[in-house]
């Protein structure tokens, strides 16, 4: 909606540039999603290989107890506490 109301605000020519660029580019992309579906007709999938285990990251062990959104909320939490800790400190040094 914000796309159409800038456009209008536009002089025709780029209005109409826009148009025929975002016109064009959809048909790119049905195409290739065309395409893509046709490939996947055609062939079966290949087996998953086994690749080399990746060290576990500590939100991803989380992640397999379920609790990935109790980790990324600390990290939030952690996040805001520095940031109004240093807003905090800035104030505190102004006011001196």
């Amino acid at each position: 909606m914000e796309t159409v109301l800038l456009l209008r605000q536009c002089p025709p020519s780029v209005a109409e540039n826009f148009a025929v660029a975002v016109r064009d580019m959809n048909a790119v992309l049905i195409e290739k999603q065309q395409q893509l579906r046709s490939s996947r007709k055609g062939s079966p999938r290949a087996p998953a290989t086994p690749t080399a285990q990746c060290p576990r990251l500590p939100y991803q062990q989380e992640e397999e107890d379920g609790g990935l959104e109790a980790a990324l909320q600390e990290e939030r939490d952690a996040v805001v506490r520095r940031r109004r800790e240093i807003r905090q400190a800035e104030e505190d040094e102004d006011f001196r």
